[in-house]
């Protein structure tokens, strides 16, 4: 299966320029003779922002529940508060609707609004069967178990795509009889799934984004180990198949080449398929695995000297001083010695110079090269982009600025067509605002104030449900959406099933 490492949505965070122009943007005051135009759409933007804020979850991954210990270093990041999971639909200024695909039973006992676009949410759609991006990782919660695999080591280029492919390179589950599993917890950087059988036992995971290892913690149950992919060809450098093999230290090869280093926090036995497609403990057992991809065998010594301590959870959080801005990243985690974690290049390229890296481009990923590092809290700083209002260079030549006007007149009389889809109806709103702010720049008033009524009118027209395509509060998943895009995934670009929200209301 094919993945990219980006998207959203139904069916289907380091911080982006959009965040870094956004953060600019909350230390520039706005210039006095713009307020009025902020005032005229400050009432219909404000009542958008807070039903789309009621899906909060959904775009900014609030935690619903973070049951972990509170992180070792002070933090007071945005996202550290548990969400009540209900809220009250009040006078929510929409219609109500319902999208066609249910939240599932993976989904526990968590409520809506959901985190649509988390990285996790593959997981627990329609079958289960879809994949969460971890980087380097890739990982399935599957009814057999949690499956972790490497996908870069099956890419694929073309002159016109790259292609990571996710198989099942090494997977954990158990002999004991499976009665289901689910999501507990969640939080900004990571999600819990917990495994139920039939015998009481507990089969736990914590997927947490730039762990190098699959980590899952056993609770009374009997180990079954899979390599579906390919079949093991050596454990420990000797022969597998049909034997069994005993420790707390394997190296595990596979007929593909590859090699994964498996670690038990007790030692343990295991009997080896004589298809070498499995390895099944020969007793049932409690306490932690772990397995990470070993490119070679020099990288195997780096994997077991930080084997002990595993994320159980992380948050972000940043702060603008002056022209910068600072993020911080905070992880919990368990077991014993320095966590070690992965870093892709934009955060390697502006963390503290005091960071430890322990080995650069250890591992590839979509997104590019993941750097390992020591530590369970990062700070990262870089200088922020300068924005303004009007272009750094204005035009002073008379005859450029009454063609600027004449045009602008033109422009202005552009009227948004009333039924289209937030996307593209946006993006004229977009436009008529940046004519509002050019015609306040070379004073064409009348133009200006044409503008800023269109803009009102029309928004007015989304936020009272009057026209063609209008904005619905979905109840199913928690969020607003358009009555369009319920009635099919390829409406408005998949907003009803929750797919491109940061662009479509980014834009309002």
């Amino acid at each position: 299966m094919a993945y990219q490492s980006v998207g959203g949505g139904l069916p289907t965070t380091a911080a982006s320029q959009n965040d870094r122009e956004y953060a600019a943007l909350l230390r520039h005051e706005t210039p006095s003779r713009f307020k009025g135009f902020c005032k005229v759409l400050m009432a219909g933007v404000g009542i958008l922002a807070i039903c789309y804020f009621l899906m909060i979850a959904v775009e900014d991954n609030e935690p619903n529940e973070v049951p972990y210990p509170a992180p070792a270093k002070p933090s007071q990041s945005k996202q550290a508060h548990k969400t009540d999971p209900t809220y009250e639909f009040g006078d929510v200024p929409f219609s109500i609707g319902q999208n066609a695909l249910q939240p599932t039973e993976f989904l526990g006992d968590l409520k809506a609004p959901y985190p649509t676009h988390s990285f996790w949410f593959n997981m627990v759609l329609e079958e289960g069967a879809g994949p969460g991006i971890l980087t380097p990782l890739a990982a399935k919660c599957l009814t057999e178990g949690v499956m972790f695999s490497y996908p870069a080591a099956r890419r694929k280029v073309t002159t016109t795509t790259v292609s990571d492919y996710f198989q099942n390179d090494l997977g954990f589950g158990a002999a004991e009889t499976y009665e289901g599993h689910k999501v507990v917890a969640y939080d900004s950087l990571s999600v819990k799934f917990e495994y139920q059988y039939t015998t009481g036992g507990l089969l736990t995971t914590h997927l947490v984004r730039g762990t190098p290892y699959g980590t899952v913690v056993y609770d009374g149950l009997t180990p079954v180990i899979h390599h579906q992919w390919s079949n093991i060809t050596a454990v420990n450098g000797a022969p597998a198949a049909g034997t069994t093999v005993s420790g707390s230290d394997f190296l595990i090869e596979g007929a593909d080449g590859m090699r994964w280093k498996l670690f038990t926090e007790s030692d343990i036995e295991l009997e080896v398929s004589e298809n070498g497609l499995a390895m099944t403990a020969t007793a049932p057992y409690s306490g932690v695995m772990r397995a990470a991809y070993s490119p070679t065998a020099d990288f195997d010594a780096v994997l077991e000297t930080y084997k002990g301590a595993y994320p159980v959870g992380g948050l972000w959080d940043y702060e603008v001083a002056g022209d910068y801005v600072t993020y911080t990243y905070n992880w919990t985690y368990e077991g014993t010695g320095p966590l070690l974690m992965g870093a892709i290049k934009h955060q390697s390229d502006i963390l503290a110079n005091d960071t430890n890296f322990v080995q650069k481009a250890a591992y590839s990923s979509m997104k590019g090269p993941v750097d390992l590092i020591e530590g369970d809290f990062w700070t990262l700083s870089e200088k922020l982009p300068t924005i303004t209002w009007t272009a750094p260079r204005n035009i002073t030549d008379h005859h450029k600025i009454r063609q600027i006007q004449e045009q602008l007149a033109i422009d202005v009389a552009i009227k948004p067509p009333n039924d289209a889809n937030p996307y593209f109806a946006g993006k004229v709103f977009a436009r008529m605002a940046r004519i509002a702010l050019i015609a306040e720049e070379y004073n064409a008033t009348n133009v200006q104030f044409e503008a800023i009524g269109v803009i009102e009118q029309y928004m007015d027209k989304w936020l009272q449900d009057d026209n063609g395509d209008s904005l619905v509060f979905e109840t199913n998943w928690g969020g607003v959406v358009t009555a369009l895009g319920l009635n099919s995934w390829s409406n408005d670009f998949g907003n009803g099933f929750y797919n491109d929200h940061h662009f479509h209301y980014g834009y309002f």
